[in-house]
């Protein structure tokens, strides 16, 4: 059971692939990965990322197989625990999994541009008129 005084819940997406660094004697492994957060508040109107490093303590092969299956762009549902850590006159501050859940899997980018191709069919006719009543919009404009 997980103390539910010290609970952190994100959702975000991975920005890379998972890294496994094994342990010395081999039995283990800590595995960290890396999510993209965005605040749930505007700064100068417009949303921030914040990029989370969290990590996983493994001691079987299962469990070492079902948190590297996820991949860059994975949309994820993890909670954690704040661990702290001193060594010497040096304190580290970890986020350690409790659980981590696939929201939705990453597209593969072959696969989108795959589907943006299929879905632009249009004649010439309308896309003289797309032209037309098109306007240049700069990236901080854009609405997501």
């Amino acid at each position: 059971m997980t103390n539910p005084f010290n609970k952190i819940a994100l959702t975000g997406r991975l920005t890379k692939e998972p890294t496994v660094r094994p342990s010395a004697n081999g039995k283990s492994a800590t595995i960290y990965l890396s999510v993209a957060v965005r605040d749930n508040f505007k700064t100068n109107g417009s949303y921030k990322t914040q990029f989370v490093s969290v990590q996983k303590f493994v001691s079987s092969q299962e469990q070492l197989n079902y948190h590297t299956n996820f991949a860059k762009g994975d949309l994820v549902a993890i909670e954690s625990s704040v661990q702290v850590n001193t060594s010497g006159d040096k304190t580290y501050t970890n986020l350690v999994i409790n659980t981590i859940r696939l929201i939705t899997k990453a597209t593969p980018k072959a696969e989108v541009e795959s589907e943006e191709n299929d879905s632009l069919h249009f004649d010439e006719d309308s896309s003289e008129d797309m032209q037309e009543s098109t306007s240049d919009v700069s990236d901080g404009e854009l609405q997501f």
